[in-house]
C-alpha cells in the first residue's frame, strides 16, 4: 500500500459538512471526535506498510489478518493519530494503562500498536474459548462488564460496535471462500502453526440500550 492521501471525489462536500458541524458543537467533545473520524476516512494518510505490519503481527499471533483489519477499521478508521474522547490511542485504541501493561511504548507507533492490540486481542479469544463475540465485547467494554453481564453487555455503543466488525469480517470471509472455492481440494494443508479458528459469528442485538 503506497504511502497516500485518501480523497475520494465527494472529500470537498463532505469536507465542508464536517468542518461546518464541529464548528457547530465544538463544545460537545464526543459528537466532535466521531465528526473528525468521519472527516478523517475521506482524507488520510495511512504508513505504506500497514498491510505488512498487520499481516506480519497476525500471523506471529496466529490470528487472521482480516480480523485485525476490521478491528482497525471499527476503532480508528486506519488512523494511526487518532485520539478517542476517554483517551484511547493510535490505531487499535489502546488505552495508556492497556498499552502500558502491553508493553507498548509508543501507542502512535503503527507497528507497536498493532503488536499489542493484537496480543491483547489474542489473550481476550484465548480467555473465552475463541467466542469471536465475547472477547471483541471485552475489547471495547472491558472484560469485567463481559463477566457482569455473562456475555455482551446491553450497552448500544459495544453491540454496535461487535456487530459492524463480524459483519465486516464475515464478509470478507464469505468472499475468501467464494474466490477460492474451485481451487479448494488442490489446497495441500497449511504447514507450521495453525491459525486460532474464530467462528463466523451471529451479529448481536443493537436495540436494547444501557448506560454504562
Amino acid at each position: 500500500m503506497e504511502l497516500q492521501s485518501r480523497c475520494r471525489k465527494d472529500s470537498f462536500p463532505a469536507s465542508a459538512e464536517c468542518f461546518h458541524s464541529i464548528h457547530s458543537c465544538a463544545r460537545e467533545p464526543t459528537r466532535l471526535w466521531f465528526l473528525c473520524r468521519k472527516l478523517g476516512q475521506y482524507c488520510r494518510e495511512i504508513p505504506k506498510n500497514l498491510d505488512e505490519i498487520i499481516n506480519t503481527i497476525s500471523d506471529r499471533h496466529h490470528l487472521d489478518p482480516d480480523l485485525i483489519n476490521s478491528v482497525i477499521h471499527a476503532e480508528s478508521a486506519f488512523n494511526p493519530r487518532a485520539v478517542s474522547p476517554k483517551g484511547a490511542q493510535g490505531l487499535m485504541q489502546l488505552m495508556p494503562g492497556t498499552a502500558s501493561q502491553l508493553g507498548v511504548r509508543n501507542a502512535f507507533d503503527p507497528h507497536d500498536n498493532v503488536e499489542g492490540g493484537t496480543s491483547y486481542l489474542r489473550q481476550l479469544l484465548e480467555q473465552y474459548n475463541f467466542d469471536l463475540i465475547k472477547a471483541l465485547a471485552a475489547y471495547n467494554a472491558g472484560p469485567h462488564r463481559v463477566q457482569r453481564y455473562r456475555g455482551v453487555p446491553p450497552y448500544y455503543e459495544t453491540r454496535a460496535y461487535v456487530a459492524r466488525i463480524v459483519r465486516e469480517f464475515n464478509r470478507k470471509k464469505l468472499a475468501e471462500q467464494k474466490a477460492s472455492s474451485a481451487a479448494k481440494n488442490a489446497q495441500s494443508k497449511t504447514k507450521g502453526h495453525p491459525r486460532a479458528t474464530v467462528k463466523q459469528a451471529s451479529v448481536p442485538e443493537t436495540s436494547q440500550q444501557v448506560t454504562r
